[in-house]
């Protein structure tokens, strides 16, 4: 198991030194060949079952489809800090309180040293970035976040109208 680790590094070592792998690849494949004849085959299951001759799982068609966007009663749009440690911005949430829609995230952006700078991005539930980004405060982003899901929604009714 040694000699198969120690010729991975090798031939890591050589695809990142942007160097010919060839030979420990070579060396990978000799050392991995030495262990399969070196490890002992799996003994066979001695079972009274008979053998499975049909698929266990069934194929059913998909149900389960990508939500459409409503449109939405900006009323109801509100900004919570956001409690993952990962992201430091806001959720951007509508709704009833009791069943929220989730409609993205609005995080400042980091200068080149790494603070925290002025400007603001935008980004979907689904961690796609709002065009036009980044923005000069967080209203400004916020309002582009939800522009950009009022027409997302638009378009979907649209196409389902004709």
């Amino acid at each position: 198991m040694a000699a198969v680790e120690a010729a991975a590094a090798e031939v890591r070592h050589a695809v990142l030194a942007d160097s010919d792998a060839s030979h420990a690849a070579q060396r990978l494949a000799r050392a991995a060949a030495e262990l399969a004849r070196l490890a002992p085959a799996a003994p066979a299951a001695e079972t009274d079952q008979p053998p499975v001759t049909k698929p266990v799982t069934e194929d059913r068609p998909r149900t389960s489809r990508a939500k459409r966007p409503a449109p939405l009663d900006l009323d109801t749009v509100r900004l919570e800090r956001s409690s993952d440690p990962t992201r430091t911005g806001w959720r951007v949430l509508a709704g009833q309180a009791d069943a929220p829609i989730l409609l993205g995230f609005l995080e400042p952006m980091l200068s080149v040293t790494g603070r925290r700078s002025s400007r603001w991005e935008a980004q979907t539930s689904s961690m796609t970035r709002v065009h036009g980004g980044p923005w000069r405060n967080r209203i400004d982003a916020l309002a582009r976040l939800v522009d950009d899901y009022q027409q997302a929604a638009s378009r979907l009714q649209r196409r389902t109208i004709t």
